[in-house]
């Protein structure tokens, strides 16, 4: 069981920075890791389907109705990084971030903003929820975030560009060998 400190340690480790006694020691390593720690612990949460981070909600549909395509807007769950799936049908991973609509099997919904938009009456979704307690990560995605963090910290606190590139590869790898189901 891993802390955002011990996390942040073992990125600044991978970088041959100094190590912090936390997140507000005052230190560049300990302002650097604070500036992008959350983001970054976000971005990788979403960025692959881990199992320790899905859930399943019912939407609450929302009073407003799209302007055009759909007939229905559902607000998205407050913790919602990505939708993965909805109603129970097919797996499908969406461009959300381009808008692009999702067809999965006949079910037919897009994501706008914190909205999911479809011509559903009912809409259940599973997603990829933020999990901020780091007691709740596997040590695959505590390897992961730590190799992401040490990208942008070889740029804040080494200043390397190369270095940053090195931790990529590294990041890329430990993401795609991450727990996932």
């Amino acid at each position: 069981m891993a802390s955002n400190v011990q996390i942040c340690n073992l990125a600044l480790g991978m970088i041959g920075a100094g190590r912090i006694a936390s997140l507000e020691d005052g230190s560049i390593e300990g302002r650097a890791c604070t500036a992008v720690f959350e983001l970054l612990r976000d971005e990788v949460q979403e960025a692959h389907v881990w199992t320790f981070n899905k859930g399943r909600a019912e939407l609450a549909r929302l009073d407003e109705t799209p302007a055009f395509g759909y007939s229905y807007a559902y607000a998205l769950p407050s913790d919602c990084l990505r939708v993965l799936k909805m109603d129970g049908e097919g797996f499908t991973l969406a461009d959300q971030e381009n808008g692009i609509s999702v067809v999965s099997y006949g079910v037919d919904w897009e994501i706008e903003g914190r909205r999911l938009l479809t011509n559903s009456e009912s809409v259940s979704v599973q997603y990829l929820k933020r999990v901020e307690d780091p007691s709740q990560f596997p040590a695959s995605f505590v390897m992961a975030l730590s190799a992401r963090l040490a990208v942008d910290l070889a740029m804040m606190v080494a200043k390397s560009y190369k270095l940053a590139e090195s931790m990529q590869v590294i990041y890329k790898a430990r993401l795609a060998s991450g727990e996932s189901t």
